[in-house]
């Protein structure tokens, strides 16, 4: 029996994300966790950015990110907003029909961070991209960008 992501803080304060199931004893075992803060306010190192960009009004690009060459977080997008760009953390529509996020920053600080970098490298694509680079553009190949609705 599958359970719900949860959310933690440990003694040192630092986030925890991990997916929890219950076996047919029911104990429950916890299948993995994510630290997404090491220590006192060093963050999760950034080791891979992927931004495929978009020709659209509002969805400029869609982002991939791992973290530490061990955890990969991909369906993060670029949206422009009527105040500039924002970065959309990767979603699931649920049965009631609105959006969940399925993973996102738990502290101010870490988004802040990942903000940053991904701005950044979103600038050097552009930059590519406004010099002819075409395969900064999303394919019809590229669906792994794109979170599959479960």
């Amino acid at each position: 029996m599958g359970g719900k992501c949860f959310e933690r803080t440990d003694r040192n304060g630092n986030g925890i994300c991990a997916n929890w199931f219950c076996n047919k004893n029911r104990e429950i075992f916890v299948a993995y966790g994510v630290q997404l803060i090491h220590g006192k306010g060093s963050l999760m190192k950034i080791t891979e950015i992927s931004i495929k960009l978009r020709n659209e009004k509002k969805l400029k690009a869609f982002v991939n990110v791992t973290f530490d060459n061990l955890f990969a977080v991909k369906g993060l997008k670029i949206i422009q907003s009527k105040t500039g760009l924002i970065l959309c953390m990767p979603s699931r529509r649920t049965e009631d029909g609105s959006q969940r996020d399925v993973a996102h920053p738990i502290s101010k600080e870490f988004r802040a961070h990942l903000e940053h970098e991904v701005f950044s490298e979103y600038e050097h694509v552009l930059a590519r991209a406004a010099d002819g680079d075409r395969s900064v553009f999303v394919d019809a190949d590229d669906d792994h960008y794109v979170m599959e609705d479960r």
